[in-house]
């Protein structure tokens, strides 16, 4: 949908999924059947995410259910604003709703679209968030989780 509305777009996708070979199959047979394979490149495997990732415009995640996103954390620590579907609550200690990117309800398919749309028309709004974004790493570094432990702890022993 967002290549229908701004065709210069392409969308990259590594990995190789949880499916192994099936879901790539899965992949290549929706993207003929949509045909938008002018649009959708299919890499597989990188053994350099961060040069892929520093070559990127916007990180999306599309995720229905995650743990803790690694890659959503690799994307928006080298710059990358976000869009990524709430798929947990946890969510909300990584993305900062239009600060450091976009979180969207998970079924709103349309509000996704709208704000990749966003991100791709304002190279300001992108520089922007993706500056923002790159602070993430002070959140979850070893000494702010550490204190973050020694909080609760505190908290639970009613100190």
């Amino acid at each position: 949908r967002v290549h229908s509305l701004r065709r210069e777009t392409e969308l990259h996708i590594y990995g190789d999924g949880s499916l192994g070979g099936s879901t790539e199959r899965k992949l290549v047979d929706l993207i003929k059947k949509k045909a938008i394979d002018d649009a959708v490149v299919l890499h597989g495997p990188t053994k350099a995410p961060y040069d892929v990732l520093a070559d990127s415009d916007i990180y999306l995640m599309t995720s229905k259910y995650e743990g803790f996103p690694n890659a959503l954390c690799e994307a928006m620590a080298v710059g990358l604003p976000c869009v990524a579907f709430e798929c947990h609550k946890g969510l909300h200690e990584i993305v900062d709703n239009r600060v450091n990117g976009f979180l969207i309800d998970r079924n709103d398919q349309e509000a996704f679209v709208n704000c990749c749309i966003e991100l791709i028309d304002d190279a300001t709004l992108r520089k922007t968030m993706g500056e923002q974004a790159k602070n993430l790493p002070n959140r979850f570094s070893k000494s702010a989780v550490t204190q973050s432990w020694k909080d609760c702890i505190r908290h639970a022993m009613g100190y």
